[in-house]
């Protein structure tokens, strides 16, 4: 049609791996919980860029299983070893030889391309049977732990694997006539706001100041101590079903209050673009496709 604008492509709208991307918080609320033409014309771009073998086995139930623990495996070769030694002892050397082959398929794959594959796998997922849902999500389990730490990105995909895969096996309405409030939930909006201003290395310094931009939207008034919890985003697992009874209005504020965080030095990371899909997801207000880099006029 003359003179529409042109959908953007996923080259053009990913920004470099390790990119350090300028923030924009009116854009980045503007995209949350949105299901606008122009918002799923973007996110089939940006998924476009994944090589069609990877979507469609995303979306294939029999042969998702690997394709998403794929995702999980190390980059370190004895750490990847030892994952692959706990898939096949609990779950079989077949398992275990699919997972390394889907993982090398995935080399080179964008970190900002990571997670929404894994959500396209999601609905694939759901359609196992239970016990194959729960042998995932303990196969995604062991692979987290089998180094005895978790990184951001390990937290972000099992946590919204777990909540899809609970989803599906237990038909809740997010509707309640008892919302919570921010102010009757402030530790564990501290909590989630703490977590997210240390999540960027490079910014350790200025933490707090992110961590008080956030608190300064959603309690203001209120002397909050910065307090970032020792265990980093396993304290997160306490504040998910809290933060989800927030009202409409307190999860999109709280949500604001994150951007926030994550903008309050101007540019945002890849770590954080994650957390923030994340907590979107969790609350059930979705972003619809990755950040993106700003686009030149």
């Amino acid at each position: 049609e003359a003179g529409a604008a042109p959908v953007e492509t996923a080259a053009t709208v990913l920004p470099p791996a390790d990119a350090r991307v300028p923030a924009d918080p009116d854009a980045i609320v503007a995209q949350i919980g949105t299901a606008s033409g122009s918002a799923y014309e973007r996110a089939a771009a940006i998924l476009d860029q994944l090589p069609a073998q990877l979507r469609d086995r995303a979306r294939t139930p029999d042969r998702v299983v690997p394709l998403v623990l794929g995702l999980l495996l190390s980059d370190d070769a004895e750490i990847a070893e030892a994952q692959r030694g706990v898939l096949a002892k609990r779950y079989g050397q077949p398992l275990a030889d699919a997972t390394a082959a889907e993982a090398g398929a995935l080399d080179g794959l964008h970190p900002l391309l990571r997670l929404p594959l894994a959500q396209l796998a999601f609905p694939a997922l759901q359609q196992r049977s239970a016990a194959d849902r729960e042998a995932t999500a303990a196969a995604v389990d062991a692979l987290i732990h089998a180094d005895d730490r978790i990184s951001v990105f390990e937290y972000c995909l099992s946590r919204q694997l777990y909540s899809a895969l609970y989803e599906s096996s237990h038909v809740t309405s997010h509707w309640r006539a008892d919302r919570e409030t921010l102010a009757g939930n402030a530790t564990a909006v501290t909590t989630l706001l703490a977590v997210l201003a240390q999540a960027d290395r490079a910014r350790q310094a200025k933490a707090e100041l992110a961590f008080r931009a956030g608190i300064g939207r959603v309690l203001p008034g209120r002397r909050v101590p910065y307090a970032p919890p020792a265990d980093g985003v396993l304290a997160l697992d306490a504040v998910w079903p809290l933060l989800d009874r927030l009202d409409p209005t307190a999860k999109s504020l709280l949500v604001r209050a994150a951007v926030d965080v994550i903008s309050q030095d101007g540019v945002m990371t890849a770590t954080e673009m994650e957390l923030l899909r994340t907590i979107c997801s969790l609350l059930h207000c979705p972003l619809p496709a990755p950040m993106a880099a700003p686009q030149p006029s």
